[in-house]
């Protein structure tokens, strides 16, 4: 068993997919020999990993080592559980064995084919399941990296890779905030969950003030405090972020890209973006 710091990690995706978990489609007493994430991104189950029961809804994170046994499982009052799944490695030590590799049923499972298992020195928390019952503002990295894995484009092991070492270092800082931080950092954290939630929609001071129940000035300040923006910088740069990935990974067009990320027009969005980024949106078109 290797010991790395987070900071090393080059992570190989082996394979992602869009998995639904139906009555007629479920797993049972399986055991993988690599690394494994869900994000649930729609209805409702149970993930159960080594004798523990995950309660799977919409924005739920789990991760967990190889070797440990897992079902996946609907709840009874569910019709399905949609996930994004991915299958990876910690490093890139065995990224020749590019194929799948299925788990095993757990009576046939051999500890020794395990492909690579990894032991963190400054985040022990990676080293068993990692459960986050709500963390949503993954969601679109989640689904880039997943259509980006499935798309098979050039490059996309790489953008993957990157991708998926993203998230991981949002899921680990999310995880130690929410158990280390004040009560203000953990509010800022909400808030900043539900901008990247939300900001197709019309988001605002007065808006998140009164979805939270805080003067919206106060909302600003914590923001300002914590991130060096203001709640209007924040959500802009989320949209233009937003609007980056569709350019990379679409063909549509700006003013598509410009209302499928919250601007109610163009105008406003090239200013912004060229504002942000300092280049014009075909500088990103692959």
């Amino acid at each position: 068993m290797d010991k790395m710091i987070f900071e090393d990690i080059n992570p190989f995706v082996r394979y992602a997919q869009f998995l639904t978990i139906t009555s007629n489609r479920q797993y049972v007493n399986i055991a993988p020999y690599d690394y494994r994430l869900f994000f649930c991104c729609g209805g409702s189950g149970q993930i159960q990993v080594d004798g523990i029961v995950y309660e799977m809804k919409l924005g739920t994170f789990l991760f967990w080592p190889p070797g440990l046994r897992y079902s996946l499982l609907l709840n009874k009052s569910s019709k399905k559980l949609d996930l994004m799944q991915v299958n990876f490695d910690f490093t890139r030590n065995n990224s020749n064995l590019v194929d799948p590799i299925a788990p095993a049923k757990w009576r046939n499972f051999d500890p020794q084919k395990i492909i690579e298992r990894v032991t963190f020195k400054d985040y022990p928390e990676f080293n068993s399941p990692l459960f986050i019952p709500d963390i949503q503002f993954i969601s679109n990295p989640m689904y880039n990296m997943v259509t980006e894995f499935i798309s098979k484009k050039n490059f996309y092991m790489a953008r993957s890779s990157g991708q998926l070492k993203s998230i991981l270092s949002l899921s680990g800082r999310f995880m130690v905030n929410a158990r280390s931080s004040s009560r203000s950092e953990f509010l800022v954290n909400k808030v900043i969950q539900y901008i990247h939630t939300h900001y197709r929609e019309e988001v605002n001071n007065q808006t998140l003030g009164e979805y939270f129940g805080y003067h919206p000035n106060h909302l600003n300040r914590l923001i300002v405090q914590h991130t060096g923006m203001s709640i209007h910088r924040y959500l802009i740069n989320c949209r233009i972020d937003a609007a980056i990935d569709m350019l990379q990974a679409s063909d549509l067009k700006t003013g598509e890209i410009a209302e499928a990320v919250g601007f109610r027009d163009s105008t406003h969005f090239l200013k912004y973006f060229k504002k942000l980024t300092g280049k014009n949106t075909r500088d990103f078109r692959q």
